[in-house]
């Protein structure tokens, strides 16, 4: 079982976006603990014909943390052009 601890804060920026930030984020379970920090956001960039599954959106942000190993870690997610 992994026991995951933190803050998680999630924001409506507007209609059709949002932000999710995480701090002092950790996981821990059998094989070590992770620690990490995020900021992400999320916008629908088409709306649905049919239902939800019509929708398109676009997640970018970054994160940052240490692996179980105490190396750190860096992650971005950018718009691809």
């Amino acid at each position: 079982m992994t026991q995951i601890s933190g803050s998680k804060v999630i924001t409506r920026t507007c209609a059709d976006q949002f932000t999710i930030v995480v701090a002092n984020g950790k996981a821990t379970n059998g094989k070590g603990s992770i620690t990490w920090a995020a900021n992400r956001s999320i916008t629908r960039t088409s709306d649905a014909v049919e239902g939800l599954l019509d929708y398109v959106f676009e997640i970018t942000g970054s994160g940052s943390g240490i692996n179980r190993n105490g190396e750190a870690f860096t992650v971005n997610l950018k718009k691809r052009n």
